[in-house]
């Protein structure tokens, strides 16, 4: 029964008919991938109460309207919802989940260029390598001693475009060659040390050497 706002009853009959639209889901074909991926493929199914009734769909990414679903998309989470409308009633999907992780670069094989003395600084040592496919900077880990010989050292990969890739590290084979002296010369000042004996640590102060 129902009342009035004065209390009295009324009677009558009240038909409630199924909303034109029942459910609506959204799947992914995949819901993790990897930057460079090709972005998962989303599906929106509504059940109506008239199969033969016309239905449109929004589809929303992070809470915006989107008119069509991107080919990529950048390291992140993404959330999709989809509303379906139908002879003026709408109904909105519970949210499926995207998550893009980000890529690691192949650097292929490490090398480097040019003479490497251990007393060369190991920002000018340039490293190669045989991939080039991510912009970055390919350089040796600070900190490191160099010492005449073949030996590895370490070597980090920088990306320019740090939000989408991983930084990368690994290792690198240098030889790295003993000095020559090419000559020695003396200033305007006297050598202050001009004798030596065996196990003596070399004393430059006056002098000028070309390595």
């Amino acid at each position: 029964w129902v009342s009035d706002v004065s209390g009295t009853t009324l009677t009558g009959t009240v038909t409630v008919q199924k909303a034109p639209i029942q459910s609506v889901s959204v799947t992914a074909d995949k819901t993790s991938l990897t930057y460079g991926d090709t972005a998962p493929t989303l599906t929106a199914t509504a059940t109506l109460a008239d199969a033969s009734m016309a239905v449109s769909y929004q589809w929303y990414q992070d809470g915006e309207k989107i008119e069509n679903a991107p080919d990529s998309l950048n390291a992140g989470e993404y959330t999709y919802t989809c509303t379906a409308t139908a002879d003026g009633y709408s109904l909105t999907s519970e949210a499926v989940t995207i998550e893009v992780k980000k890529a690691t670069p192949d650097l292929g094989t490490v090398g480097y260029t040019g003479t490497i003395y251990p007393t060369t600084a190991l920002a000018d040592i340039t490293l190669t390598r045989t991939d080039e496919t991510v912009p970055g900077t390919l350089a040796l880990t600070s900190g490191q001693t160099l010492t005449v010989g073949e030996g590895t050292y370490s070597c980090t990969f920088t990306p320019d475009d740090a939000a989408n890739y991983n930084e990368v590290t690994g290792t690198v084979q240098l030889n790295v060659s003993k000095d020559t002296v090419a000559g020695i010369s003396i200033g305007d000042t006297a050598p202050s040390k001009t004798a030596y004996i065996y196990e003596d640590t070399f004393d430059p102060t006056g002098l000028t050497v070309t390595a």
